[in-house]
């Protein structure tokens, strides 16, 4: 993130990072221009170009169109400055902030990389996505942007109550799936799936992961146990069952 531009495979940045608060013939632009200027007559323009496109985001608010948010996202996601990860995890916490940009930046923070101090804030927004009931679309994505995090403390338990949650749409709880299996074999992880194997909708799925993890499931000990049985306790065949049981009929 900072230090490392958090543009998205694909995606081009050839122009200046201030075009979106540049552009001579929108209102944000006017809005940007005509903000006092600072001590000593200087004016907005003097500022940092972080400075500069933060400030323009906030001033026009919720007035301002998508295409020009996400063209703002866009510039300070290409710029190393330790602004840029609290401001864009601003917006993404911001409930009044519509659902495109937020998931814009989403995808940003998800994506980047971090520093190890940042990783921690970021996961605890995204957290708290996963409650946010008005837009299940964003749960979804918040809970498959957690796998990116599963190794941050307090992420993994999240995880499980989604995945566990019977009540919970079955989108939600299989991206709280995927995202757990991102942890890869770890105890929690592994405990997790043991737990999902009985579920009727991810219970194949668990099972599966368990496998490829080489991890025996709770079918598989059952099993095994049987066969073990089995060889210490061998039943008798056919032929010899059917010489016992006249003896057994004279007994009585």
């Amino acid at each position: 993130m900072t230090g490392v531009p958090l543009h998205t495979t694909g995606e081009s940045h050839t122009s200046k990072p201030l075009c979106a608060a540049s552009r001579s013939n929108t209102k944000q632009t006017r809005a940007v221009e005509s903000m006092p200027t600072r001590a000593g007559g200087s004016t907005l323009w003097s500022m940092s170009e972080v400075e500069r496109l933060i400030d323009a985001f906030r001033a026009e608010g919720t007035a301002a169109s998508n295409p020009w948010k996400l063209d703002v996202v866009l510039d300070l996601a290409g710029l190393d400055d330790p602004r840029v990860v609290p401001f864009l995890l601003s917006v993404l916490a911001d409930p009044h902030e519509s659902i495109a940009v937020r998931l814009d930046v989403l995808k940003r923070v998800r994506n980047g990389r971090l520093k190890p101090e940042e990783r921690s804030r970021v996961a605890d927004t995204i957290i708290k996505l996963c409650s946010e009931r008005s837009n299940l679309q964003l749960c979804i994505e918040s809970a498959l942007a957690l796998g990116e995090f599963a190794d941050v403390p307090g992420v993994v338990p999240v995880l499980e109550g989604l995945a566990l949650q019977t009540a919970e749409p079955f989108d939600l709880r299989y991206a709280a799936f995927t995202s757990i299996q991102r942890a890869d074999r770890t105890t929690d992880a592994i405990e997790i799936m043991r737990r999902l194997t009985d579920d009727a909708v991810l219970g194949r799925a668990a099972a599966s992961v368990l496998h490829s993890w080489r991890i025996l499931c709770p079918v598989d000990i059952v099993v095994n146990d049987r066969r073990a049985d089995r060889a210490a306790y061998p039943q008798p065949d056919s032929e010899h069952h059917g010489r016992l049981q006249p003896l057994l009929l004279n007994a009585y």
